[in-house]
């Protein structure tokens, strides 16, 4: 590897850790979203075996889901981590520096620049997308990584011919296996591999489709794949996604993206296509086509992953995680555009280059904020919590007030938390917080609204005996409310929490210890 490579990817590295380091995500302990399945994992592994859990898992999640390859490897991660979140985290940021090193190589072994390949590195993982590298339970952050290494094996092709062949089938079949939008983009990266080897080494379409007869495993997978969704799986059971029957909500979906979450992406491309054409000059036609030729391959890949992507999120829209894999082919045909640029127009592609860094000031800003929202987040729960355990006493009465709805999964992993922590057995009140989760289609909120209440069936307020000694309120406006509609006399009880947090822990004056200081420190889990 070049000099200037290894400064680029030493680049790369410093960024990640400035990044994750000054965000404060690492250390941000535990969150109510996802990491409920860290403790839930780490408890059943203390009990069965990795494959006992695994195929729990896996036929439990395969009643509404396709993510088999996730659960194995997320089973693997809490036998090897635990309930160490930080040990999570940091394996995780070594997730996303793998991911980026696999697509940069790759990008370099297609002749790109390390210029080009480092805005291709911009577009695709800079942005509110990098949650899925904070967050710790979600499906495209090791499905980005198989995709990588499939990248990488698809475009090393000259040397080891067969083992990069059968290493590219292999890690883009456990792409697919990882998450449903991984699944439906195989046929891209198929035809990418024919038609690049094709122009690589001359060959008719013919002689580049037989001399990759090896891709037919992963193209049966992929069949196999769509046919366990649509007949085992369901396409629609989700509720807030899915892919609908109708056509004409289907195609609105479509358009509602295209409109409002890839709007920048379309106009850059087609900026971008409209100043070469100027700047090739309109009457040259000669070179106009042959660039055009050009962008046949990475346009065909762009759209290949681009509309079954759409189609997969018309229902709930493209945002944050579902961008992964399809900003991989929007960015891909971009940094085309610039590559073959360069050769006719180098001015221009520098123009174009400068471009893409001035876009990308946004996403960025972004991702830096929603990070340290995070992490301002795990502080917030780690008070919440050390304010519950704390003053809990044995036997006391613990009610939550929660949305349903909103404060679905929350609710749950509190549970999980304070059962495994303690043994607390959790009472609940529901209260509808108004505006909360307004997209969501209304079955699917009856749906949550019913499991919630199941849940917690004679373990509502009206089937505690007595009166709650703890009151716990995920949105402390809710207190009020509360107080008013239960009949509990607020007079009797005291918020704990000072600070500002939203979160409010109300106990009566009687209960009440005194709160010090270094509760506010403690470090949970």
């Amino acid at each position: 590897m070049k000099t200037k490579d290894m400064c680029a990817i030493v680049l790369i590295l410093v960024s990640i850790i400035l990044f994750f380091n000054n965000t404060g995500t690492v250390t941000s302990g535990y969150h109510f979203c996802g990491d409920h399945s860290i403790l839930r994992l780490s408890d059943a592994l203390s009990k069965r075996t990795i494959l006992t859990v695994t195929t729990n898992e896996v036929k439990r999640d395969l009643n509404q889901r396709f993510r088999p390859m996730f659960f194995f490897h997320h089973v693997l991660e809490s036998k090897v981590f635990g309930k160490d979140l930080t040990a999570w985290s940091v394996y995780t940021i070594f997730l996303l520096f793998s991911t980026i090193l696999c697509f940069y190589c790759g990008m370099r072994t297609l002749k790109f620049s390390i210029s080009e390949s480092l805005c291709f590195l911009i577009l695709v993982f800079i942005g509110r997308q990098m949650a899925v590298w904070w967050c710790l339970v979600i499906a495209e952050t090791i499905g980005m990584v198989f995709l990588g290494l499939a990248f990488f094996f698809m475009v090393n092709c000259e040397k080891r011919y067969v083992l990069n062949t059968g290493l590219f089938c292999f890690f883009l079949i456990c792409a697919s296996l990882c998450k449903e939008s991984f699944l439906i983009v195989i046929p891209a990266f198929l035809i990418f591999k024919i038609l690049h080897e094709k122009g690589l080494y001359h060959l008719s379409v013919k002689k580049a489709v037989l001399k990759n007869r090896l891709l037919l495993i992963p193209f049966v997978e992929m069949i196999m794949g769509l046919s366990i969704i649509v007949f085992a799986v369901g396409t629609n059971k989700v509720g807030y996604a899915g892919v609908s029957s109708r056509i004409f909500p289907l195609l609105k979906g479509m358009l509602s993206i295209l409109e409002n979450r890839l709007i920048g992406y379309t106009i850059i491309a087609a900026v971008f296509i409209v100043a070469v054409c100027l700047g090739l000059g309109l009457k040259d036609k000669d070179k106009i086509l042959l660039f055009f030729k050009k962008l046949i391959l990475p346009f065909l890949f762009f759209v290949l992953i681009a509309v079954p992507s759409l189609i997969l999120y018309a229902k709930c829209g493209i945002k944050e995680r579902y961008l992964l894999p399809f900003l991989v082919g929007i960015a891909f045909f971009i940094v085309s555009i610039i590559k073959e640029t360069r050769s006719d127009l180098r001015w221009l592609s520098v123009l174009f280059l400068a471009v893409i860094l001035a876009f990308s000031i946004k996403p960025a800003s972004s991702a830096f904020k929603f990070a340290r929202l995070y992490a301002n987040e795990g502080a917030q729960n780690k008070v919440f919590l050390s304010g519950i355990l704390d003053n809990y006493k044995e036997s006391s009465n613990v009610l939550l007030v929660a949305d349903p709805v909103a404060s679905y999964e929350w609710s749950y992993s509190l549970n999980i938390y304070l059962s495994l922590a303690k043994g607390i057995r959790v009472y609940a009140y529901p209260i509808e917080y108004p505006g909360l989760k307004r997209f969501w289609p209304v079955e699917f909120k009856q749906r949550l609204k019913a499991r919630w209440h199941l849940r917690y069936r004679q373990r509502m307020l009206s089937d505690m005996k007595g009166k709650p000694d703890m009151i716990l309120f995920f949105q402390k406006a809710l207190a009020k409310r509360f107080f008013n509609e239960s009949g509990i006399q607020k007079e009797n009880y005291f918020n704990i929490l000072k600070r500002n947090t939203g979160y409010a822990i109300y106990m009566e004056n009687t209960a009440l210890i005194p709160f010090t200081m270094a509760a506010w420190e403690v470090n949970v889990l």
